[in-house]
């Protein structure tokens, strides 16, 4: 049990009802909410009542470091009368493109599902690039991320990725497409370059990220993700993914401030990241609150955390998002019982 006091959550159904209506302008229909999907958000709820050993597949050194948060927690700032959250593994999570969405669906205790989460961050994006002179600086970080400047950049990275959105219903014209140039000599890889360029929509803007960030992979998805991967020399690969698209800090930053939770990414490294012992590396997204924010459903003041196992030389990345569970909360610690880690 968690030592500060808690509001009480709705029912995981009726909450995600009401935030349909609320934060999307939609029934709960329209995401397929019903009272049989309760059975897969209890699960989520089940699944973080109580925290988990920290995975097997990381090195002993990193569950070493990782153990400091359950044993010394991390407090929410400077001062001593700040809350430090003491924190354990909440589970894994599936691979499917989904990770961010579903580990915060269950660091929440489950009442959100991921779909409803990722619209409400698509919606909250939205709504963010239409207020002021927001608009050209989210299209230039959204370019920058997904249909990058192939001329510049190889000093830091040795791949870069453009991502495109392929309507499902061109999927069968577009294969035929592919074999047609192949069968006129092309190579596969630079048949795929040339259709899919000449089907699809660059990721480069708010209203073609909210269409790549909507695709949760579903069977009945109306978009597929193609990722174009291009070394310093030229194309590398084409792949077309029925997999769910990615999330990203613009998302990450668009959930926080619909739920009114700051989320703290804590991504871990090990011995390679950084060339010697692990580490940690600590990532705000703080809830932006404004009028125009409703308040959360859950506790108001709770901070969510979530893990992501960094990869690479550089450090610089990860692949997969898993929730961290809050075992406990203590404000105002005892003199001598400094925490691991301050935010």
């Amino acid at each position: 049990m968690m030592e500060t006091s808690q509001c009480a959550h709705p029912s995981p159904v009726v909450a995600e009802a009401n935030l349909a209506e609320r934060h999307c302008g939609l029934n709960s229909t329209s995401f397929g909410i019903t009272e049989h999907a309760s059975t897969s958000l209890r699960g989520l709820q089940t699944a973080a009542a109580h925290g988990l050993d920290w995975p097997q597949s990381l090195e002993q050194s990193c569950r070493d470091e990782l153990d400091k948060l359950r044993t010394l927690g991390v407090r929410a700032g400077e001062q001593k009368s700040d809350p430090t959250y003491f924190l354990s593994f909440g589970g894994e999570v599936a691979h499917d493109g989904n990770c961010l969405f579903t580990s915060t669906a269950r660091a929440v205790g489950g009442w959100a599902s991921p779909t409803l989460l990722r619209q409400m961050a698509v919606q909250r994006v939205q709504a963010d690039a239409n207020k002021g002179n927001s608009l050209p600086g989210i299209n230039q970080t959204i370019k920058n991320l997904y249909d990058p400047d192939l001329s510049t950049g190889w000093g830091v990275h040795w791949v870069q990725e453009v991502k495109l959105i392929l309507k499902s219903r061109d999927v069968e014209a577009v294969d035929g497409a592919i074999a047609q140039s192949v069968e006129a000599g092309m190579s596969s890889d630079h048949a795929a370059e040339s259709v899919y360029k000449e089907y699809c929509t660059p990721v480069r803007d708010v209203e073609s990220w909210a269409l790549y960030m909507s695709v949760d992979g579903s069977a009945d998805a109306q978009h597929r993700v193609v990722t174009m991967r291009y070394v310093q020399e030229g194309l590398l690969s084409v792949e077309r993914d029925s997999a769910a698209a990615f999330g990203d800090d613009l998302a990450i930053a668009g959930m926080a401030t619909e739920l009114g939770r700051d989320i703290h990414v804590i991504q871990i490294h090990g011995a390679d990241g950084g060339g010697g012992d692990p580490f940690l590396l600590f990532l705000p997204h703080i809830a932006v609150r404004g009028e125009d924010s409703s308040p959360p459903p859950g506790p108001a003041t709770d901070s969510i955390f979530l893990m992501m196992k960094g990869t690479g030389w550089c450090g610089a990345g990860a692949d997969h998002y898993e929730p961290l569970h809050v075992d406990n909360v203590r404000v105002g610690i005892q003199e001598g019982e400094e925490p691991a880690f301050t935010l």
